[in-house]
């Protein structure tokens, strides 16, 4: 995702269902189905119908970044 939502309290936070529900949560969530519908869209030349997908996630959780 080019820039994050909301701060993130660790590295699992969406992991629990309580956190998705939060405010910041739901920003996430929102922010994510935005990315990857945008994501798709520009990929869907490549796309073979009944293909497989691999997509790989770099996690950057720097500290000393107020995300």
């Amino acid at each position: 995702m080019p820039y994050a939502a909301a701060p993130l309290d660790n590295m699992f936070f969406l992991a629990n269902p309580e956190n998705i529900e939060s405010e910041n949560g739901k920003k996430w969530t929102e922010l994510f189905d935005n990315h990857w519908t945008a994501f798709l869209g520009a990929r869907r030349a490549e796309l073979k119908p009944n293909g497989i997908l691999f997509v790989t996630l770099i996690i950057n959780q720097d500290p000393n970044k107020s995300y």
